[in-house]
């Protein structure tokens, strides 16, 4: 597999990353009442 810029997997793979991180946050901001209780 040529490792590209046409590659989805690489692009996927960050980007949902972010996405995971992005949303972790949100909920973490919006329920600041139990943050140990999202991480742990």
């Amino acid at each position: 597999m040529p490792l590209r810029g046409n590659s989805p997997s690489a692009l996927i793979g960050p980007r949902q990353l972010s996405s995971t991180l992005a949303v972790g946050a949100a909920l973490v901001a919006a329920r600041p009442l139990r943050p140990a209780a999202a991480f742990s």
